[in-house]
C-alpha cells in the first residue's frame, strides 16, 4: 500500500546557465550531502544517455527479432557488444592528440562514420584497416559536440503547482 505522504528534500543547484532541482527522499544532509547527491544524478544522467544510443542508434527499430529467449539475450549481447566497441572506438578518437573529453565524440556520428565504411572494408588487408581506423578516428574528430553531452540540456516532465521546501 503506498504511504497518503511522502516527505522528500528538494536540492537546488546550477546546470550550466540554468537552475535545477533534485528532489530525493533522502533527508539527511549530513549522511547524503547535496553535493554527492547531484554528482550521482549526474552519473545517473549518464547510463540513460547511453541507453538512449543502444535504443535509438543501435538497435533494430523495433521488436527484437528472435523467437527464443536464448536468441533474444544473443540479440541484446550483440548490441551492448557493439555499444561498447562504438564507444571505445570513441575514446580512442578522443584521445587522439590534443586529447578532448569522450563526451565530446558523438555516438551517432561514429555509428554513421563505421556504417559508411564498413562496405569498402570488406576482405581489407591489415595495412587497408589500420589506415582507415585512423582516418575514421580523425572525422570523429572533426566532428566533436560543441560541449559534452553530460552537460546538453534535457526535458523532463514537471509537475505544474507542485510546491516544496527546500534544504541543503
Amino acid at each position: 500500500m503506498l504511504p497518503r505522504h511522502v516527505i522528500y528534500r528538494v536540492i537546488t543547484f546550477a546546470k550550466g546557465d540554468m537552475v535545477a532541482h533534485l528532489g530525493t527522499t533522502l533527508l539527511d544532509p549530513e549522511r547524503y550531502p547535496a553535493d554527492e547527491l547531484v554528482a550521482l544524478c549526474r552519473e545517473r544522467w549518464e547510463i540513460k544517455l547511453a541507453f538512449d544510443e543502444i535504443k535509438n542508434h543501435l538497435g533494430p527499430g523495433g521488436p527484437v527479432e528472435s523467437r527464443t529467449p536464448e536468441g533474444v539475450r544473443q540479440e541484446l549481447w550483440a548490441c551492448l557488444a557493439v555499444h561498447h566497441t562504438i564507444r571505445q572506438f570513441a575514446h580512442r578518437a578522443a584521445l587522439a592528440r590534443p586529447t578532448v573529453d569522450a563526451d565530446r565524440v558523438s555516438c551517432l556520428k561514429c555509428v554513421r562514420i563505421i556504417r559508411r565504411s564498413i562496405p569498402s572494408l570488406l576482405g581489407a588487408t591489415l595495412t587497408k584497416l589500420t589506415r582507415s581506423f585512423t582516418e575514421a578516428g580523425r572525422e570523429a574528430r572533426a566532428r566533436l559536440l560543441s560541449k559534452p553531452k553530460s552537460n546538453r540540456r534535457a526535458g523532463r516532465p514537471v509537475l505544474k503547482g507542485t510546491r516544496a521546501r527546500t534544504s541543503p
